[in-house]
């Protein structure tokens, strides 16, 4: 099972790796009222990223690519011929294709800063394609 957003953007979380709260990497704010946000709003909850925040994103989105380095294009790589995966088969094919050897906390650690980079890609997207909107969403928790 896994944990959704949508609104002004939508997709799911990387399951094991990335945070329902990801967002606020790039600037989101809970916009969720004190009264849902007691009961969690059903499980929800609301964020707003403000169009003056752009820089933010774009802060963030550098930060998940410089962490990242050559592994972004590995994973990628990795990702454009395997519809699903496990830590084996990304840890194998580091080996086989790339001849490094990589640990599962690494592995770990640049699976969650290319699921961050992935939502923050798309959050930029959104603000070029609506330069006057906010980008409100709802995030499963």
């Amino acid at each position: 099972m896994g944990r959704y957003y949508d609104g002004d953007i939508e997709g799911k979380f990387w399951f094991g790796v990335q945070s329902s709260d990801d967002a606020e990497y790039f600037g989101a704010e809970n916009v969720t009222s004190e009264n849902e946000e007691e009961d969690y709003h059903g499980g929800y909850v609301d964020y707003c990223i403000d169009n003056n925040n752009i820089d933010r994103v774009l802060e963030g989105i550098r930060i998940c690519k410089g962490c990242l380095g050559e592994n972004g294009n590995i994973l990628m790589n990795f990702f454009e011929s395997n519809n699903g995966y496990n830590d084996e088969m990304i840890i194998e094919h580091y080996m086989a294709k790339h001849n490094i050897q990589i640990s599962e906390d690494e592995l770990r650690g640049h699976l969650t800063y290319l699921a961050r980079l992935q939502l923050g890609i798309q959050i930029l997207i959104y603000f070029n394609q609506n330069p006057d909107k906010d980008c409100n969403f709802t995030a499963e928790m």
